[in-house]
């Protein structure tokens, strides 16, 4: 296994980066990536693979299955928990030795996740389509010469839509939009999981300049665009200070219910503005 994961304190994120970030206007973000830092809710698991692809690597087919496997576990539960159990679930999966994959049961795999309370609502069904989306990476492969040509062989956005439109002749099971740019950030490209929490970030109500209660995916994936072009920041990065300011167990500050009156940001809030954010 060549994938290397890591736990990287936004504090050192911040110390190394914060100086050549140009947050003029959009001070918010770098206040609550400080907030983070100063309430110890600085440490999020993400993986080194952006930087890694841009220094040259390649991805292999064991680390694409792993990054797909780590994308549908997140599916509709708590990360934190997968995040204590990674070596586990390495170990569940052979450490994503293909072959072996291949030939194992997918009630093992249910049985065992389960049993390391890693499981979501529809583990049972990923596990089962396990073996055909491996097979498509296969049949990938064989069309594009590796799953690495084929992820970068198109905008991260249309190779989204290619492996999580029903239509799709690459439609992976059990992938829609969301998990699909995690399984992507999991194998080094750069960008934004539009999931519940950026797009309630994000919301005409609350950070964002549409007009629905939830931002849809599109206006999530073209405001953190956005940012990180005014920024320089990478849009992996704003993901993860938004995500860990809002999922539970991390800040839990802009919930279902926010907590307004400890929001380090709340004049920037539309509930409460007071600043624009330049990107409105």
């Amino acid at each position: 296994m060549t994938t290397k994961d890591t736990h990287i304190d936004l504090l050192q994120v911040a110390e190394s980066s914060n100086a050549s970030y140009h947050c003029e206007g959009n001070e918010w973000l770098c206040i609550i990536k400080e907030y983070l830092i100063k309430n110890n809710l600085s440490e999020i698991w993400v993986n080194d693979n952006i930087k890694q692809r841009r220094d040259g690597k390649v991805f292999t087919c064991s680390d694409h299955v792993r990054g797909l496997v780590y994308s549908l576990l997140s599916n509709q539960r708590p990360w934190k928990r997968i995040e204590e159990c990674m070596e586990e679930l390495d170990t569940i999966f052979f450490h994503f030795d293909v072959a072996k994959i291949k030939t194992e049961s997918p009630d093992t795999f249910i049985d065992a996740i389960r049993r390391i309370k890693c499981g979501n609502r529809n583990i049972a069904c990923q596990m089962y389509d396990l073996p055909y989306n491996i097979a498509l990476m296969e049949g990938i492969e064989r069309e594009y010469g590796s799953m690495d040509q084929f992820v970068t062989s198109a905008p991260a956005w249309e190779i989204v839509n290619k492996i999580s439109d029903n239509h799709s002749k690459f439609k992976m099971r059990r992938l829609g939009k969301a998990l699909a740019w995690e399984y992507l950030r999991n194998v080094g490209i750069d960008g934004a999981k539009p999931d519940v929490h950026l797009r309630r970030f994000f919301a005409g109500d609350r950070m964002g300049r549409g007009n629905k209660i939830l931002a849809t995916e599109d206006e999530v994936y073209n405001t953190v665009k956005k940012l990180s072009e005014d920024i320089g920041m990478p849009m992996a990065e704003i993901d993860a200070i938004v995500w860990n300011f809002s999922a539970s167990g991390y800040g839990e500050i802009c919930t279902s219910n926010p907590k307004c009156d400890i929001c380090p940001v709340e004049r920037y809030c539309l509930k409460h503005r007071v600043t624009i954010p330049s990107f409105v």
